[in-house]
């Protein structure tokens, strides 16, 4: 049946391949009831849980996190609209682009957990979804990350260039309990 629907679309996701409107639409016409979300903290209150049976996450890896960090520990459903750059997330999950097959997920009820991990160190402890980490590969990652390029091409350049230039370093570290270090 009809469900209530809250949108966060990042329209500066990958290629910008679909609009807002278009999205909102597709939603209204199979029946939904849609609202659409600026302030991501809203999905923290306990009011807004009551009121919203799925959140769909229209962007990339990014915005699924943003998403699901802060519904950590609540009932309300994320379904993932990979509209980003890598969509490793929304692949692992059997999420497509396509309106079509959103709209089944939302009528079929489709439901997995998702473990969301914490990270702690030095920094202080980030939760992440998709991925964590440390070392060389991470560093030159977001140092490349900012300039926006992000092409195959470019990212070979960027890992040979940094690869060539890095010390390597010990690492302590333990994952569920278990040393890793070295």
């Amino acid at each position: 049946g009809p469900m209530r629907v809250t949108v966060v679309h990042n329209e500066n996701a990958g290629c910008g391949l679909m609009s807002r409107e278009e999205l909102l639409g597709e939603l209204e016409y199979a029946g939904h009831e849609v609202t659409e979300i600026g302030a991501l903290d809203r999905l923290k209150d306990e009011a807004f849980r009551e009121d919203c049976d799925v959140v769909i996450a229209a962007g990339g890896d990014g915005t699924v996190l943003s998403v699901c960090s802060r519904l950590v520990n609540s009932d309300v459903k994320v379904v993932v609209l990979p509209l980003g750059t890598a969509n490793n997330l929304a692949r692992a999950l059997g999420m497509t682009r396509s309106i079509p097959h959103l709209i089944k997920l939302l009528d079929s009820g489709l439901d997995r957990r998702l473990d969301v991990g914490v990270a702690v160190g030095a920094w202080g402890s980030r939760l992440f979804v998709e991925s964590a980490g440390i070392g060389w590969f991470c560093e030159a990652i977001s140092e490349a990350i900012e300039d926006g390029d992000k092409t195959p091409e470019r990212a070979q350049r960027v890992l040979s260039d940094f690869l060539a230039r890095y010390q390597t370093r010990h690492w302590d570290l333990s994952i569920d309990g278990v040393n890793m270090s070295g």
